[in-house]
């Protein structure tokens, strides 16, 4: 299939990634804080787009990288899915789990989300 045919046959708006960050029995996500942010409110799995020319791994572990000062040495790739947002914009998303990683957990977007490590149940 040529680019210009899965662009003429995809059903989504963007791509994106979403990742749980796993440490000491609990997973990393963040709150909404942002007054403009849609998700206002949410406690929500992080994840950010996929950029022109960049893979979905590549995106995820930009972003990872990008909003917590991390570099993921142990993942995996929970699968692809498609998904609509809140905002109603349908995505193409690739989830990963992050069982160990390299440096420290910083929130490098303070102004936009609060960052809770809560268990799984």
């Amino acid at each position: 299939m040529t680019d210009l045919e899965r662009k003429e046959t995809k059903r989504w708006d963007y791509e994106g990634v979403m990742f749980l960050i796993y440490r000491d029995g609990e997973f990393l996500l963040e709150e909404r804080i942002r007054l403009d942010s849609t998700l206002l409110g949410y406690t929500i799995i992080p994840g950010g787009n996929v950029e022109q020319d960049e893979s979905h791994e590549q995106s995820f572990i930009r972003e990872v990288e990008e909003e917590y000062g991390i570099k993921p040495v142990n993942y995996h790739s929970l699968g692809t899915f498609e998904n609509v947002t809140l905002g109603g914009k349908q995505y193409l998303t690739t989830a990963y789990l992050v069982l160990d990683y390299e440096g420290e957990i910083v929130n490098r977007e303070p102004e936009k989300c609060k960052l809770h490590w809560l268990p799984p149940d």
